[in-house]
């Protein structure tokens, strides 16, 4: 061991406790650091699982707000862009001729919406979004809604034939398919 010490230098030997000795100092200080506040960690919300949105629906759309530099529309032009109340998103793809779309049907169940739009209403998943969507006459809507709790919010928007976007605050409840009232927490477990 003493011929081994005379080999290696003493400026090695003293280079090499100085990083020994700065590595365990780093681990300590390491191990002894406070975890991160859980609010400043970058939350991103999980992809939404289309088969857990199968059902019904109360849904709420604000009035259209458009620019004011378009023209009012008509009463005929508003009808297309009135939501259903209620609504049922149903698990098939299928249009009424059998030809399968990416996207899957949904039903308006109340509400006064426009007859046009019991066809043409569709729905489908995209990460973290539920997007319904219709075409009823010259007028393409779409509402995105993110899950936000018990409920899902989000933003709807329209564009008519005269190229006006608009745009209205959105949100959806599920609620009982049979009795429509809203689906929540039960005052005691099932038994």
């Amino acid at each position: 061991m003493r011929a081994l010490r005379r080999r290696v230098p003493a400026w090695v030997r003293s280079l090499l406790a100085l990083i020994v000795a700065l590595t365990v100092l780093r681990v300590v200080d390491w191990a002894m650091a406070p975890a991160p506040p859980a609010e400043l960690a970058t939350k991103t919300p999980p992809d939404l699982r289309r088969w857990d949105y199968v059902g019904c629906y109360d849904l709420e759309v604000d009035p259209w707000s458009f620019s004011r530099y378009v023209a009012s529309s008509d009463s005929a032009a508003r009808a297309l862009l009135t939501v259903p109340s209620r609504v049922m998103l149903l698990p098939d793809s299928l249009d009424e001729w059998g030809r399968a779309y990416g996207t899957r049907r949904a039903a308006p169940l109340s509400g006064d919406h426009d007859e046009r739009l019991a066809r043409s209403l569709r729905w489908f998943v995209r990460a973290d979004t539920l997007w319904l969507v219709w075409a009823a006459g010259a007028a393409r809507v779409g509402v995105a809604l993110f899950a936000d709790g018990d409920s899902l919010t989000g933003r709807a928007l329209s564009l008519r034939a005269d190229s006006a976007q608009g745009t209205a605050a959105a949100g959806a409840w599920k609620i009982n398919c049979s009795t429509f009232e809203r689906d929540g927490a039960l005052a005691r477990p099932r038994r």
